[in-house]
Order: C-alpha cells, then structure tokens, then sequence
C-alpha cells in the first residue's frame, strides 16, 4: 500500500517540476543576458548609454518589435503592450496595453504626433507623448501587415490587396490646445474632442492593389497638397498610392514595379538631398531573387539595379551617398546611391545594425556584432552580443539598441559621439514632415 500511495506523489512531484521547468526563461533558452561593463566597451571604443528593463511577464511574455522615431525608442511585446522611452537617456516616458493581450498585434508605426497599432482587427491611434487612445476603430479589411501614419490619416494594408486610408486629424484633439482653445473649437463645431471610448466611423480612401499587403506600407511624400505612400504584395509588385488633399476623392496608385523574385522586405525611403545635388526621393527595393532596385519615388522611373547574387531578406539602409544591403548567406555589400556602383563588399554579415562616420555596425551569422571601416568594409573588431538576440536596425543615428525577448534593452554608442550623428537629410521648411522634391530630373 505504501507503494501504490508514493507513486502518484512521485510522479506529481515530477508533474511539478517539469512544468516548473518549461515556465521557466531558462527553458525557452534564455542565458543571462549580460550588462557589458564599462571596461568590456571600452575595450571595443564604446560606452553603454543606457540600459533598461521593460516590465513584462517572462514566462508568457516576449518582445516583439523594437522601433526608433527621432527621440522615441518603442517597445512592442507580444502581449499587445507598448513602451515608449526616451531614445537617448532610456527613461519610461510611457507604457499603454493597446486592445487584446490574446489577439496578435502587428507592428506599429510612429510619427511627429501619433503611433498607430493594430490588434486583431482594430486600429488604435495613440498621443506619441502620454500614450493616451485617441482613436479606435474596425478595419474595414482583414489587416495583412502594419499601418502607416501621415499627418492627417492612418493606413491600414489588407490581405486582399486593399489599402484604407483612413482620415482621423479632424475627429482626434490636438494635444498641445489648452482648455479654453478645445472649448472654442466644440463651440464654433469644429474638431470635436474624441473620448477614446467611443468608436468613431470613418469612411476610408481605399487603394486596389494585386496581391495580398503583407508587408508594412511606408509614407514617402508629404505636402500641402498631396501625400503618398508606397507597399509590397506578394505577387512582387511595389505601390506608389497618392491622396490629392485639395479633393480627397479617390486614392489611386500612380504607378507599380515589378521586382523579380518578389518584394520580401519593407522597402527604404531616401529623401531628397539638394545638399548633395539630389533634388528628388529615392525608394530602394529588395526582392528574394537577390536584386536591389532603386526608384525615383516621383514617378517610378528605375534609376539602377544591382544583384547581390544571394537571397536578401532584409530592408537596405539607404545613408547619405550610400546604400548598405545585406545578404541572407552572409555578406554585407556599400553601393553608391547615385548609380548603384559597388564600393565595396564585405563577408560574413547578415544583418545591418548601424553606422558612424568611420564604422559600420553588423551582425554575422554566429551572433558576432563585426565592425567595419565604413569606407573601406575591413573588418576591425567584433563583439559577441549572442546574449541580445534583437538588433535594431538603426537607418536615423549611429546609436546601438539591442534588447533580449525578456525586455532588457541596452544603447551603446562610440565614445566620442555624446550627441548622435543623424543621418537622413532634414525635411525642407513648409514641408509636413517630408522633403518636397525639386523638379530636376
């Protein structure tokens, strides 16, 4: 009798352990992901800037996306929560649980004003600057990829081709009026402040594209005027949609390109640059078959294309003169982005992470952060970050960011580099947000 009792204690022990065991980060393969002292960087030429732990549930909960908008680094897990912290210092400006923890959401777009996220089927648009809901709403579609923001209008991608537009400056309060300023706008009937508790219809734009939208739209243009905004199918087409603000009638797309080997990465927006005598924008493209194509954003003329000679899964970082694509059997290749010519090439590297004036920072295939001469891709030193399986890739400033799923988030940077290097051509002035483009060919 004494046996038959200690076997099922025996074996509910075991039960325990077991399940204690699988619960457990270590179980999933999480090391303990270290904080490189300060001697450990300087070793490499870098100082930690800072580091910080997002609060989460470890043993249910992972990071999903991490996202870089100016001063504003987002923290996205899998729960449907968001963290918003200061990109430079790592302090907690915001955390927000958006829609359901139990419905997949997909990853967010930010701006100067709003961050947009998708759960399940609905849309939230939050303030950038407390994480307060000013807008929630049903898709219209069956949501295929993550939306993208213009001043005026959020766009959600559909997985039967459609694109909805929909506009929600007019029905979301400024968060800058005061009081008195909200008061007088409900008085004279104009822009009403919006509970986020009450769902407010908006009758979208909406764009027909072929395919199915599984990869995140990205706004390229805005003015007074007119806004565009380009996305990816899987058939392997690219999309050019452009919204005239004067008649907000339709939303038609001007003009598709076909990459070969299909369209498997969000593509690049390089704005224009009159500094460096390029008076237009440029969309640069990378398709699985290996080609990189870049486009005048304007009109959808091919200016050149280049072949890696290798799959490529990962978005270009288009920098100033150059253009840095990376290959998924491990090569890192400088183009020029006048004419696509090849600077240089580089092996082992299959992941772009960032760059200063004099480095490139990339990831290789055995978690080894390589850095390399930016003007020549020798390769200097390599640090292993294998303990930080999530790599930013930063196309704004020449920080690091590199987190664990359990929401441990570090920023390194180069000792001499206090304040960060920006890399992307500043909007010119009357512009909403974007460059407006000259009328050069």
């Amino acid at each position: 009798m004494r046996q038959r009792q200690a076997r099922p204690t025996f074996l509910l022990a075991l039960g325990a352990f077991f399940l204690a065991g699988i619960s457990s980060p270590a179980a999933w393969g999480q090391s303990p992901a270290p904080l490189y002292s300060r001697e450990q960087l300087a070793q490499h030429g870098l100082v930690r800037a800072f580091f910080t732990q997002v609060q989460l549930d470890p043993a249910r909960t992972r990071v999903s996306d991490v996202i870089l908008d100016r001063d504003l680094l987002l923290i996205q897990t899998s729960a449907s929560t968001l963290h918003a912290i200061d990109a430079e210092t790592g302090v907690t400006r915001w955390t927000r649980q958006v829609g359901d923890p139990r419905h997949p959401t997909l990853r967010a777009a930010v701006n100067a004003k709003w961050v947009a996220v998708i759960n399940g089927s609905w849309i939230f648009v939050l303030d950038r600057n407390d994480g307060r809901v000013l807008w929630s709403a049903r898709s219209d579609g069956a949501p295929g990829a993550g939306p993208a923001l213009s001043s005026q209008r959020v766009y959600v991608p559909a997985l039967d081709g459609k694109v909805f537009a929909y506009r929600i400056d007019r029905i979301v309060s400024p968060p800058s009026e005061d009081i008195s300023v909200r008061a007088a706008r409900i008085t004279t009937g104009e822009t009403p402040i919006l509970k986020p508790e009450v769902p407010v219809r908006v009758v979208p734009l909406v764009s027909h594209s072929f395919g199915a939208v599984i990869i995140q739209p990205i706004l390229t243009h805005e003015e007074a005027g007119e806004e565009r905004v380009a996305w990816g199918t899987d058939r392997g087409f690219l999309f050019l949609g452009v919204i005239n603000r004067l008649r907000e009638e339709e939303f038609p797309f001007i003009y598709r390109v076909d990459a070969a080997g299909g369209i498997v990465a969000q593509p690049t927006y390089l704005r224009p640059d009159p500094s460096r005598g390029r008076n237009f924008g440029m969309l640069f493209v990378v398709s699985g078959g290996g080609f990189i194509y870049a486009i005048r954003e304007r009109d959808g003329k091919a200016l050149w294309r280049f072949s890696v000679g290798e799959p490529i899964y990962e978005p270009v970082a288009a920098l100033g003169e150059e253009v840095f694509v990376t290959s998924v059997l491990g090569r890192i290749c400088c183009l020029s982005v006048h004419d696509g010519s090849l600077k240089w090439a580089a092996p082992g590297c299959k992941k772009f992470v960032a760059a200063s004036a004099d480095r490139i920072y990339a990831v290789d295939g055995l978690d080894q952060l390589r850095v390399l001469r930016r003007d020549t891709g020798v390769l200097i030193d390599t640090i292993d970050i294998s303990p930080l399986p999530i790599r930013l890739l930063n196309m704004e400033t020449d920080r690091i960011y590199l987190a664990t799923p359990w929401g441990l988030v570090q920023c390194w940077r180069e000792q001499n580099l206090e304040q960060p290097i920006r890399h992307q051509p500043e909007p010119a002035s009357g512009d909403l947000g974007q460059s407006k483009e000259g009328s050069q060919s």
